[in-house]
């Protein structure tokens, strides 16, 4: 979500959760629920890994996913289902 303040688009001054919709804007999020945490172990000298899924469109520019010492991880919190998902690394799905 973001806020319209003098004709202009801001995002949420008191929320620190923040993300990049994919097409370039970013967005304030609120977390409801227990988050899933997703895992892709290696690919450590990959530049960029994103999940994209079900639950998201399958958009390949949304839900970047952060290094970690032995891979990759996203907490992202998801609605009651199953769901198919995929990671892409470096582009490559």
């Amino acid at each position: 979500y973001r806020f319209i303040v003098d004709r202009q688009w801001i995002t949420d001054p008191s929320n620190k959760d923040s993300r990049d919709d994919g097409r370039g804007n970013i967005n304030s999020y609120i977390r409801r629920g227990v988050a899933t945490t997703f895992q892709l172990s290696g690919f450590t000298n990959a530049r960029q890994v994103i999940l994209a899924g079900e639950f998201n469109g399958w958009n390949e520019r949304e839900l970047v996913m952060k290094r970690t010492a032995t891979g990759w991880e996203l907490p992202y919190v998801l609605a009651p289902g199953n769901y198919q998902y995929k990671f892409i690394v470096d582009g490559k799905w």
